[in-house]
């Protein structure tokens, strides 16, 4: 457990480093780290599960539909559980403790993808409109999030 909670502390460290001198690298570019090696391939599933809250809780289920609503609530729920497999498969675990540390990181990555569309509304009138990080990052994990669903396979 001691080493699941440095592991959410580190990230949150390096998350709110990065995302305040500007440095969030897009997911994209995350995949590209996960294949040399330099980023755990469980990192990817918890950003699109943070990116998919953040863009919903600031648009808010009035605006986004019901449908649409619980679409981004299912592909929360799907990703956080694909980076809990992830983890277990490479470094096994309590199912509880990794689903609490992927929880704790996906609150703070939305929490960093929040704060970047509050001061974008707060510089230029838009959440997230013109920030072509939070759109392609919600772009690619929504569509992965389709096809999965659609499939009825997540990985």
């Amino acid at each position: 457990m001691r080493k699941l909670t440095i592991a959410a502390a580190s990230l949150a460290v390096l998350m709110s480093t990065a995302a305040s001198a500007g440095e969030l690298r897009s997911i994209d570019e995350s995949m590209d780290l996960v294949q040399q090696g330099r980023v755990a391939p469980s990192y990817i599933p918890q950003r699109c599960a943070a990116v998919i809250h953040a863009v919903d809780s600031w648009a808010g289920k009035e605006y986004l539909g019901e449908e649409r609503w619980q679409f981004g609530l299912d592909s929360i729920r799907n990703f956080t559980i694909n980076a809990v497999i992830i983890m277990y498969n490479r470094q096994g675990g309590e199912a509880k403790e990794l689903m609490a540390t992927v929880s704790s990181a996906v609150q703070v990555m939305a929490d960093i993808y929040r704060a970047r569309m509050d001061n974008n509304y707060a510089t230029g009138g838009q959440g997230w409109g013109d920030d072509k990080l939070i759109n392609d990052d919600f772009l690619l994990c929504i569509t992965y999030a389709k096809q999965k669903i659609e499939s009825g396979k997540w990985e």
